[in-house]
């Protein structure tokens, strides 16, 4: 990188500054838990049910009530829930799979609980009991549930991320994108097909790619020594695909972007990157800021991490509509390569 393109990098940031974020083109609102998967559960469940169905939609309802309050740190209020939703539960039949439609809410909810409480080991096995509990439900035509399979792929990632275990997260994500993206089977659980989510609308496995990204984006941000090899564990070659909705030409892009800037990047790739920057919505402000701090690793690397450039990206970063955990450890960081300009040097 020579003086001049970090000279046009510089003033492309500058320019950010004053500029409004495109609309999103996205309604953020329609995401897993909502409208498609929810519609076709209940579609699917009511027919195959019959009389049961108010019993188990009851049921369904009793243990997501609970999940509200674990979600809420009411860990006392939520127990209570599960109590009784447990005790109901014990009147359904051997019929019409009851006992496994049942568990569909029941086990990621009670895992939740537990994860919350701080019993991990439990947790995470509810949610592999979860997933091999849906493959029994996929054989009788629940062809919804392989995405919440998916889900609890994510969840048991979450649970790995928070105890620290890395790489174990990130390499749970990677099996769930590499499953939606190419067919790649995860070795967990069985009766896993593709076939199953072609049976549902592209845009609810869209909305599950980004809610998957999105979320892992903003974690692996505060993991600066380590983005690099988390990245490839959870986003590596998610290059060649074909997008299906205008999130998913982003999310190419920026997986994309995020390969070329870990290797040696091109110039080119790094004002690529800027434009990015300047074209995508709010909706996608985490997946800049994760773009941004592999831009500050070049521009260390040229030693072009000036005390104008400083100014800029955190005014900018303080611009973009992220958690203000994600904010705060981005801007310490990029503080402490002014405060340590022996950081410039690596």
């Amino acid at each position: 990188m020579n003086a001049t393109v970090y000279t046009t990098i510089k003033n492309r940031l500058e320019l950010l500054l004053n500029q409004r974020a495109p609309e999103s083109t996205r309604p953020k609102a329609d995401l897993i838990h909502q409208n498609i998967y929810a519609d076709t559960l209940t579609e699917l469940a009511r027919t195959q049910t019959g009389t049961w169905w108010r019993p188990l939609n009851h049921l369904w309802a009793k243990y997501e009530s609970g999940l509200l309050e674990a979600r809420a740190g009411h860990l006392h209020l939520a127990e209570q829930y599960f109590q009784e939703a447990g005790e109901f539960k014990r009147n359904f039949p051997e019929q019409h799979y009851l006992p496994e439609l049942a568990e569909v809410s029941a086990l990621p909810a009670v895992a939740y609980l537990h994860y919350k409480q701080g019993y991990f080991a439990q947790a995470e096995n509810e949610l592999l009991a979860s997933l091999d509990n849906d493959a029994v439900l996929l054989e009788q035509g629940y062809f919804i549930l392989e995405y919440h399979r998916i889900q609890q792929l994510h969840n048991l990632a979450r649970s790995c991320f928070f105890q620290k275990r890395m790489q174990d997260g990130a390499r749970l994500i990677g099996l769930a994108l590499r499953y939606m993206l190419y067919g790649q089977v995860p070795p967990l659980s069985y009766g896993w097909s593709e076939g199953y989510l072609q049976q549902a609308p592209w845009q609810l496995r869209s909305d599950m790619l980004w809610q998957l990204s999105a979320e892992t984006a903003g974690v692996l941000l505060h993991y600066r020594a380590e983005e690099k090899v988390l990245f490839s564990e959870a986003f590596g070659h998610l290059t060649f695909w074909e997008p299906h909705t205008p999130d998913d030409e982003v999310l190419l892009e920026w997986f994309t972007l995020k390969e070329l800037l870990a290797q040696v990047p091109s110039d080119e790739a790094v004002l690529r990157a800027v434009r990015f920057l300047d074209q995508q919505p709010a909706a996608f402000d985490v997946y800049k800021l994760s773009l941004l701090m592999s831009v500050v690793e070049v521009l260390q690397q040229y030693r072009y991490y000036t005390p104008e450039v400083h100014r800029i990206l955190t005014t900018l970063v303080g611009t973009l509509q992220i958690s203000p955990r994600n904010r705060q450890s981005c801007q310490l960081y990029l503080d402490s390569l002014i405060e340590n300009p022996e950081l410039l040097e690596t």
